[in-house]
C-alpha cells in the first residue's frame, strides 16, 4: 500500500487527480449519477441544450436560446464542482473507492481509494472500506513513527 498524494477534481472531465496531475482516477459514476438532485438537473440540462433552435430567421430568440445555453453550461460546472466538493467531504469520514482511468490491465478492480482528501494505492483489489482503512490507518502510524 502506498500514498499517492492530495486529491484534486478536474471538472471538464470529472476524474480525480493528484496534485501533480500525474495519473487521473475515477469513481464511481453511480455515486453521482444516482444522486435525485443529479437527476433533476442533468434532465433539465438536456432538456433546453437538446431543445429546438430558432431559425437563423429569428435573430433574437435565436441569441437568447445561445444565452441560455451558455449560462446552463456555466451552471453545470458550478452544481458539478458543489457535487465533488460533497464526494471529497464524504472522504473525511469513509473511503471512496476509485481505479485508475485509462488502466487497461486492471479495469473493473478499484485498487485506489479517496480518504481524507488523500489518494491511496492498495495491493490488493476491491477491499472492504474497513480493510482499507485498517491498512491507511496502520501505514499512516507507520509514518508517525518513522519521524
Amino acid at each position: 500500500m502506498k500514498k499517492i498524494g492530495k486529491a484534486k477534481i478536474n471538472l471538464e472531465e470529472e476524474l480525480w487527480a493528484t496534485e501533480n496531475g500525474t495519473a487521473q482516477f475515477e469513481n464511481n459514476r453511480r455515486l453521482v449519477d444516482l444522486r435525485p438532485d443529479v437527476k433533476k438537473f442533468v434532465s433539465k440540462y438536456k432538456k433546453l441544450i437538446n431543445g429546438k433552435r430558432p431559425s437563423r430567421g429569428q435573430p433574437l430568440e435565436r441569441e437568447a436560446f445561445f444565452k441560455a445555453c451558455d449560462e446552463a453550461k456555466r451552471q453545470w460546472g458550478i452544481f458539478f464542482s458543489k457535487i465533488y466538493r460533497e464526494i471529497l467531504e464524504e472522504s473525511q469520514t469513509s473511503p471512496i473507492p476509485l481505479h485508475k482511468a485509462h488502466d487497461y490491465d486492471h479495469t473493473g478492480q478499484w485498487r485506489y481509494c479517496l480518504y481524507h482528501g488523500m489518494i491511496y494505492q492498495f495491493d490488493q483489489p476491491n477491499l472492504s472500506d474497513e480493510t482499507m482503512v485498517q491498512q491507511i490507518e496502520a501505514y499512516e502510524g507507520r509514518g508517525k513513527e518513522a519521524v
